[in-house]
């Protein structure tokens, strides 16, 4: 197949169409994946306030996770001196964002995250645990931005999960 040679040469080599999306198209994976990088990223950090009573019970410090989780700074954008010139610092300076505070929270206290927490060691979650890999890994360490194109998904664990 056309479709299946273009998915090989993709920007994601070694992608295995999932058994369960088989209409799927190259733009419709390649959105797929960088919807689920989106979202992933807004619970970056979150193992840092994740603790195990039991290996079934773990227990999320929101409050912590809600005064450190990456997701909840933005850069500050650039002021303008009252002669009109833009002042640019040589760093980019990060704020809090109250609307990202606010989302985070309504986040972690949902029921999907709780269940997403309570499932973390299942086979299900293995395409989670691969996409939080590549976003801590993909990391520019000079500029602090991602370049998520080299991400290869699609590994065993994953494959098998879907089925």
């Amino acid at each position: 197949d056309a479709l299946e040679a273009q998915m090989q040469a993709s920007i994601f080599p070694g992608c295995r169409r999932s058994p369960r999306l088989e209409n799927e198209s190259l733009p419709e994976r390649k959105f797929r994946i960088h919807a689920a990088i989106q979202i992933c990223s807004l619970v970056r950090g979150y193992q840092d306030c994740l603790f195990f009573v039991s290996a079934s019970q773990p227990v999320f410090n929101r409050d912590r996770f809600l005064r450190l989780a990456p997701a909840l700074f933005e850069e500050k954008r650039p002021s303008v001196l009252p002669d009109g010139i833009s002042h640019f610092a040589e760093r980019s300076q990060k704020i809090l964002s109250p609307r990202s505070k606010r989302f985070l929270s309504l986040l972690v206290n949902s029921q999907h995250f709780h269940q997403l927490l309570e499932r973390l060691s299942s086979e299900e979650t293995a395409f989670f645990h691969e996409v939080m890999e590549s976003i801590e890994a993909e990391e520019d360490s000079a500029t602090g931005t991602k370049s998520y194109f080299s991400i290869n998904f699609g590994s065993v664990a994953c494959e098998e999960a879907t089925e």
